[in-house]
């Protein structure tokens, strides 16, 4: 149904260019008005910079900030400190995606657990054997109320969603603050009154324009993140990653939180970020 990057983000050396001749690649991008960012992790191109950044799976000592930062121990096997940044500083609007955030939310949507397909099969042959009653009591001290056989106390029920499910669509930035979907247009721009009259987000009905991105255009920049994955203690799999593809006409972006859980369920969660830009 889809693919995953590797455990680990590619070597810094892989070419982030697509073209195969980078001379090519560089004139593309010339032409485009753009230019590429001296620390050779983006481009700048219509106004838009568009960096990423790549780390390890976080350490013990990040991990433990993370953890403090958020208020849980309950933590993806392999969580990445790389992002994506989009940056348009005429509008003064920075797109941001990165796990910490991705984990907040997460938090904040607290879904109920699932239970595995082995939790299932426990509590259907226990209801087969024992009814659906309340476990024995073994408190009064005869040997005729002592459990069944096969009466098992220790089946774990997990209290969090350790699937790790987020509604994350991305950290949109407006004037050094967050944005918030609810926000309105109207009351935005009567609060962002400056000399320089700055744009606002708004809803629409449009799509994202696929003859676009299907255009035979040279790709300036293109790369994929991995923001978190856990193997859900064999159970499945669950990650977030992030592609990112610029062109002389457009960029877009890609999140994708994909789940599995071995018998019980797939989740797929995608966020679309489009921009076409008109400038001559």
């Amino acid at each position: 149904m889809t693919s995953f990057p590797d455990r680990a983000p590619p070597p810094d050396s892989a070419p982030h260019l697509a073209p195969a001749d980078v001379t090519d690649a560089q004139r593309a991008l010339r032409d485009a008005g753009g230019a590429s960012l001296s620390t050779h992790d983006g481009v700048t191109v219509g106004g838009w910079e568009v960096r990423t950044s790549r780390t390890p799976i976080l350490g013990k000592e990040a991990l433990a900030g993370l953890e403090a930062r958020l208020g849980t121990s309950h933590l993806p096997e392999m969580v990445y400190g790389s992002a994506l940044t989009l940056t348009h500083a005429e509008s003064n609007t920075k797109l941001h995606f990165n796990a910490e955030d991705a984990l907040r939310e997460w938090l904040v949507e607290n879904a109920p657990p699932l239970k595995i397909a082995a939790a299932a099969r426990w509590a259907e042959a226990h209801r087969l054997r024992f009814g659906t009653g309340a476990p024995p009591n073994t408190n009064s001290g005869s040997s005729g109320s002592a459990p069944p056989p096969g009466w098992d106390e220790t089946q774990p029920i997990s209290d969090y969603d350790w699937t790790f499910t987020t509604p994350y669509r991305g950290s949109v930035m407006r004037g050094g603050e967050a944005a918030g979907e609810e926000a309105s247009s109207s009351e935005d721009c009567s609060n962002r009154k400056t000399n320089t009259q700055k744009k606002s987000w708004m809803s629409t009905q449009k799509r994202v324009d696929r003859g676009a991105l299907m255009a035979r255009e040279p790709i300036l920049f293109f790369d994929e993140l991995t923001l978190y994955e856990s193997e859900l203690d064999d159970n499945g799999e669950s990650s977030v990653t992030i592609k990112v593809r610029v062109m002389p006409t457009c960029w877009f972006v890609l999140m994708r939180f994909w789940m599995r859980c071995d018998g019980v369920r797939v989740r797929l969660r995608e966020t679309r970020f489009f921009l076409q830009n008109r400038q001559k």
